[in-house]
């Protein structure tokens, strides 16, 4: 997996973040504006990925498998890269939308990177 640097877009921080996590052995779902951004960027742009974990993970896997990508944890818990602007979170499960649990979630492939993401597929 190699460093990502200035010209990375959301999307290409959402699938390498989500392999990097998924080869350490958990599962992220992208979720919030993040996913509404990878659905639809000419509708919504957001500055932060928001990662919902499927169990709690430590920190310190977290760390490791971000690492090599460029973030760093910062003490107020965020991630940042020293040369993107965008911002990756792991806010609290269950993944849900409201008081409804999201169990279902689209599995996307680019090359050798996958990425989960949260598709409301109510609209579908």
């Amino acid at each position: 997996m190699n460093r990502l640097d200035a010209s990375a877009t959301l999307t290409d921080v959402a699938f390498a973040v989500c392999t990097a996590l998924d080869r350490a052995g958990e599962r992220a779902v992208l979720c919030g504006g993040s996913a509404a951004t990878y659905y639809a960027p000419e509708l919504y742009q957001s500055r932060d990925l928001d990662f919902v974990l499927g169990f709690a993970a430590s920190a310190r896997v977290v760390d490791t498998a971000l690492r090599p990508l460029g973030y760093e944890r910062a003490p107020e818990g965020l991630y940042h890269h020293p040369a993107i602007l965008y911002t990756v979170e792991f806010p609290a499960g269950p993944l849900a939308i409201g008081s409804e649990t999201v169990s279902s979630y689209a599995t996307e492939r680019r090359d050798d990177q996958l990425l989960y993401v949260y598709a409301d597929r109510r609209r579908a």
